[in-house]
């Protein structure tokens, strides 16, 4: 099926893989940087044969190094000095510290920015045993069992919008960004999703002050699951909003009956928190 594929990761220094880069390319499909020794000519040469992004960036690539006497760039520094050239990080917390988060967020920017879960099929896992030996997750994280490297994450997006905010002092706004609206014109999807928009498919989540996930609608359907806004919380909340309410009226000389028959608030507050039960229970108490 044409345009099935949007994205191909490889090694630039691999031989034929720049000449697939501008093949790619040819076919708008997003080549990224990986797995990868490069220093900075290699990575310059790769750039201008249309590699434009960096997956998983600081993970399995190498940073400044030494050969010898002689100190030279690694593959992270001259990714910084491709202007244009746009990376994704693993704000899991494990995978990068925050300083390192930050760091790329001042010089790459939201607009280049991209977070990414690089999560593993057991994603979320709540304690179920891995069917493959050679993982462990521990920390956190997924690594291998004899603890020589990280093999993947097992976090959700919310949880990298939460580290991106509460470790690495990012704006809000900016790490949503970062998790929807610039991977989506990376990926060349940006006309149907990204941004909530008319027309554009209907992918919300309800975070609370703490960033936890409350609620998910998929293409403008309630996640069941997800749900944790449950109805006692608004009836709860209702009633408190409510008895404040009659006992300023009362204080005041009016009814409360008077004031609900003709306040607009309180009347659209019938389609959401059983308003007219919660009036009776209040009023005879």
């Amino acid at each position: 099926r044409q345009d099935c594929i949007k994205r191909w990761d490889s090694s630039p220094e691999i031989p034929g893989t720049l000449e697939f880069a501008q093949y790619l390319k040819s076919r708008g499909i997003l080549s990224a940087i990986s797995h990868t020794e490069a220093e900075f000519d290699d990575i310059k040469t790769a750039y201008n044969a249309g590699f434009t992004h960096a997956a998983h960036f600081y993970n399995a690539m190498p940073g400044f190094h030494k050969r010898r006497e002689y100190k030279y760039e690694g593959t992270v520094e001259s990714v910084f000095l491709m202007d244009d050239m746009t990376v994704e990080v693993i704000a899991d917390g494990r995978h990068l510290p925050s300083t390192i988060l930050r760091l790329v967020y001042k010089l790459k920017g939201v607009e280049r920015t991209c977070l990414v879960t690089d999560a593993l099929s057991c994603a979320a896992n709540e304690g179920k045993p891995l069917s493959d030996p050679r993982i462990i997750i521990e920390d956190g994280v997924c690594k291998l069992a004899d603890h020589s490297s990280l093999v993947g994450s097992i976090a959700t997006m919310d949880v990298l919008v939460r580290t991106m905010v509460q470790k690495a002092d990012i704006p809000l706004a900016d790490a949503v960004r970062m998790a929807s609206e610039t991977p989506a014109r990376l990926m060349g999807v940006s006309d149907r999703t990204g941004t909530l928009q008319r027309g554009k498919d209907a992918d919300i989540v309800i975070l609370d002050r703490k960033l936890n996930v409350r609620a998910v609608w998929s293409m403008g359907n309630l996640v069941p699951e997800t749900n944790t806004l449950v109805q006692g919380d608004v009836e709860a909340q209702a009633r408190q909003a409510i008895g404040n309410l009659k006992n300023l009226i009362e204080a005041s000389g009016s009814s409360m009956e008077k004031v609900v028959k003709t306040t607009v608030f309180i009347k659209d507050m019938n389609d959401f928190g059983k308003i007219n039960d919660i009036y009776k229970a209040v009023s005879y108490t």
